[in-house]
This record gives C-alpha cells, sequence and structure tokens, in this order.
C-alpha cells in the first residue's frame, strides 16, 4: 500500500498494470509509475516533465495524458479498462494524441509522433491571444457580459485587455462567435458594432425601459407556444414571473452599482432605483402582474 506521494498522503490507489497506478491526494490526483516500467517505456521527454519522488514518476492532471502519448502499453492499461468502452485502441490513440496537442504539440514533436492539425491550431491561436492579453491589446476581448449589465435591450458590453469596456449590438458578437470555434478569444473588437455613435445611455434612462421591455418579451415567448392550454399557460405564465422578477432584482443590482461607482451611497442609490421603477408594475403586461413584484 502506499502511503505517501510526491504530492502528500495517499488516499487512494487504483492500478492499472505492475508499476502503474493512478493516486489521489488531497490536493492531486495523477499517474504514478515506477522506475523500472517508466524507464522501459518512456522518452526521455516525457520523463523530464515528470515529478520524480523516492525513484517513482509522478504525472499530474496537466500531464497525465504525455506517457499516454508515449507508450501503448500505458495507455492501453490506463484506458482500455471500462473507461473508455466502445472505442478502439486506434481511437484511444487518437483521443490522446488530440488531447495532447491542445496543451502541448511540441512535447509530440520530441517524442517523434505527428500533433493533430486542428488541436495544434487551437493552441497556436490560444498563445497568440494570451500574448495579445499580455500586451494590453485594445482589439483583444477578454470578456463578455450579457444584457443584463448593459441593461440596454439588443446592447452586450464587452471588456478588452487594455481595461476598457464597450456597448456594441448583441447581434454583431453573435454573428463574430458564430465564425470563429474557439470562444471569445477569436472575437476582435473590429468585428463587433458600436451600439451608439456618441455618448453613452446614462444608466438612470435605461432601466425603467429595459425592465418593461423584458416583459413584453417574456410574455411574447409565451404567446408563441401553440396550443397552450390550462394549467400549462399558467406555468408558462409563473415561470415568466419567476423569470421577470429575477431580471428586476439583477437590474437593481446593476443599478446600483453602477450609481455608488458615480458618488452616491448605497441607501441613495436604492432611493433612485426606486424612484426610476415606480409605476412600472402598471406599464408591463397585464397576463405578469399577478406574478410580478412590481405589482
Amino acid at each position: 500500500m502506499i502511503k505517501y506521494t510526491a504530492w502528500g498522503i495517499c488516499r487512494d490507489v487504483t492500478k492499472h498494470m505492475r508499476g502503474v497506478s493512478t493516486v489521489k491526494t488531497n490536493t492531486k490526483t495523477g499517474l504514478m509509475i515506477s522506475p523500472v516500467v517508466a524507464k522501459k517505456n518512456l522518452n526521455e521527454a516525457t520523463l523530464k516533465r515528470a515529478v520524480v519522488h523516492n525513484g517513482f514518476y509522478y504525472f499530474d492532471k496537466n500531464e497525465n495524458m504525455k506517457p499516454l502519448a508515449d507508450s501503448k502499453i500505458i495507455r492501453e492499461a490506463v484506458l482500455s479498462r471500462g473507461m473508455t468502452p466502445g472505442l478502439s485502441m486506434e481511437d484511444l490513440e487518437r483521443f490522446v494524441i488530440r488531447e495532447v496537442s491542445r496543451s502541448d504539440p511540441e512535447f509530440l514533436i520530441e517524442i517523434g509522433k505527428k500533433p493533430d492539425a486542428e488541436a495544434a491550431r487551437e493552441f497556436i491561436e490560444r498563445k497568440h491571444y494570451e500574448s495579445r492579453v499580455k500586451s494590453g491589446c485594445p482589439k483583444t476581448v477578454i470578456a463578455i457580459c450579457g444584457e443584463h449589465d448593459t441593461l440596454i435591450c439588443g446592447v452586450t458590453k464587452i471588456h478588452t485587455a487594455d481595461g476598457k469596456y464597450h456597448l456594441v449590438k448583441s447581434d454583431s458578437v453573435e454573428k463574430a462567435l458564430a465564425d470563429t470555434d474557439i470562444g471569445y478569444s477569436g472575437v476582435s473588437l473590429d468585428n463587433l458594432q458600436k451600439a451608439f455613435k456618441g455618448t453613452e445611455p446614462s444608466m438612470r434612462s435605461r432601466v425603467r425601459t429595459y425592465i418593461i421591455d423584458t416583459a413584453f418579451k417574456l410574455i411574447k415567448e409565451i404567446d408563441e407556444v401553440d396550443n397552450l392550454i390550462g394549467g400549462e399557460e399558467r406555468a408558462s405564465l409563473a415561470k415568466a414571473g419567476f423569470l421577470f422578477n429575477k431580471t428586476v432584482l439583477s437590474c437593481k443590482d446593476v443599478y446600483i452599482g453602477a450609481l455608488e461607482k458615480e458618488g452616491l451611497t448605497w441607501g441613495e442609490s436604492v432611493i433612485s432605483f426606486c424612484d426610476e421603477v415606480a409605476g412600472v408594475g402598471k406599464l408591463i403586461p397585464a397576463e405578469l402582474k399577478e406574478f410580478s413584484i412590481l405589482s
């Protein structure tokens, strides 16, 4: 029984073959390979990526695919016992190569194997993206916040690597994301359409319209569902009411946070929000009023 590992006291062990086990500690899980098996089956390029403890080679979750890519014997021992049903040995190898290609394609070249082209491309693009973020590139998108953050229907807030934010049209964001397979790291500010040519509307002017627009949007979604009858329609309205109330509370948090940044106290911001939404309950669709916290 293994008591101590490179990562501390061993809590659990799964033996895959003689000399190869998965070990778990309180902080890490990974492969433990004996010196005999490691030196017989693994390249030096693989061994140098391990943590060595009492002669055993340890590969944590960031590295544990590498010995599987390097050694057919170890790969099949670890992956073929019920963990990946229905996959052939060739499928297993392709799976491992693809996973390693996503994180370290150069390692595969070191051990004489060809990286998966698509996964390696993603790796290169991600590295370029990380470089642009580090340099503070003003065109590089680092976060996308939905309409719940702008409180304007059809408008999305994006943050760029230079520490600034921009309000852009939501449909341009959707199109840009659809054109890439690596998420917002594949989106440039140049691909997005600004929502406003001049000064953006103040937070005070947004919240009332956004809440009302959301209410009508929720009811429209229900109306577009055919053949709702009796209890089904009421259940749909109750759900819409729940989503509407959630929107109101979210608007409150965003609104108060924005006004506090302008210098108002929390109490002053709350009073301002209440003033802005006063009477909104009378302007939302009649079907929603029963479930609304503003009624």
